[in-house]
């Protein structure tokens, strides 16, 4: 075994760290008290001036001894206070560093000049913490807030696109029941006009067969009257189911069927 001058023990074999890295690390150790004695002013919304007191001490302690305090550390170590303990406060911290704030005036006159400007540079970036988390809490809120205007607008959003949607659903459904009833009225109007053309056509018919067969005798003028009836009845009723065909069923079909298109490959 083998010791170096720093009374730090290695096993054999290994190098010591060099000076540089030893008091990188001694000064982490020394910035990590100096955080956790800060963190602790702000356990307690309702502190104690003797707590207070007993911290101040104890950090004279650590500054009189030639330490100081880093600002990375101690803002890390508040943030990290923050996440892991949802009680902290970062409020409470900030209104018991002005209490402390006193107790650093009440012992300045009995205070080295060094080690009070110190305590007057933890004071500063302690503060400068709290404000900078409390305006990140502040922009959070803004964010949250805006957020929860915008959920509400979009549910606004969605309720009046459902409400135009079963407007144009029923808008859509009052215009093909018009168009379905103007296509039956259509069909009527044909239907009727086509009737009357019909018994137009039979009268016509019967009148000139009539005048036609005056010359000659009842029986043949019946005979005559019963065939063209029958021809021009037929006719009517072919018309008729032509019409029927071809327009009268076009126009009242509910849904027709769409032309078959044939399939690319």
């Amino acid at each position: 075994m083998q010791e170096n001058t720093k009374d730090r023990i290695f096993l054999d074999g290994e190098l010591p760290d060099s000076e540089e890295e030893y008091q990188n690390d001694n000064h982490k150790d020394i910035s990590s008290d100096i955080a956790e004695l800060v963190i602790e002013i702000g356990e307690d919304p309702e502190i104690k001036n003797e707590r207070l007191q007993s911290i101040y001490e104890k950090l004279q302690e650590i500054y009189a001894a030639g330490n100081r305090h880093s600002y990375s550390v101690l803002s890390s170590k508040i943030r990290e206070e923050i996440e892991n303990d949802e009680k902290y406060s970062i409020r409470v911290l900030q209104q018991n560093m002005e209490m402390f704030s006193h107790i650093m005036q009440k012992n300045a006159s009995k205070t080295d000049k060094k080690v009070k400007m110190s305590f007057d540079k933890l004071y500063d970036h302690v503060m400068l913490e709290c404000d900078r988390n409390l305006y990140i809490y502040r922009i959070q809120n803004e964010i949250s807030k805006k957020q929860k205007e915008l959920s509400k607008q979009q549910k606004l959003i969605s309720k009046k696109q459902k409400e135009l949607s079963k407007k144009h659903s029923e808008v859509t459904n009052q215009v093909a029941s018009t168009i379905k009833d103007i296509r039956k009225l259509y069909a009527d109007l044909i239907g009727i006009i086509s009737i009357f053309v019909a018994i137009f056509a039979l009268i016509t018919v019967n009148a000139n067969i009539s005048f036609k067969l005056t010359t000659y005798n009842m029986n043949e003028i019946f005979t005559g009257i019963m065939i063209m009836n029958a021809v021009v009845v037929g006719c009517i009723v072919v018309l008729l189911g032509a019409v029927r065909l071809l327009i009268i069923n076009n126009l009242t079909k509910t849904n027709p069927k769409p032309k078959n298109k044939s399939r690319r490959n």
